[in-house]
């Protein structure tokens, strides 16, 4: 028979980068757009876990 353990999740960090000393206009707009996007959507992931892990412990 074998045993499943859960590992806890080690946030590391999140790292997005985007040339954005470099770019203009559009592109820029577009860069930072995505990174905004990824940052929310981290934010609300992490949100999410601890959520649950509250529930659960």
């Amino acid at each position: 028979m074998n045993e499943v353990t859960a590992t806890p999740l080690l946030f590391r960090g999140l790292c997005v980068e985007y040339p954005d000393e470099t770019i203009y206009g559009e592109a820029f707009v577009k860069g930072h757009r995505a990174q905004m996007q990824t940052v929310i959507a981290a934010y609300d992931a992490l949100q999410a876990i601890l959520a649950h892990e509250s529930l659960v412990s």
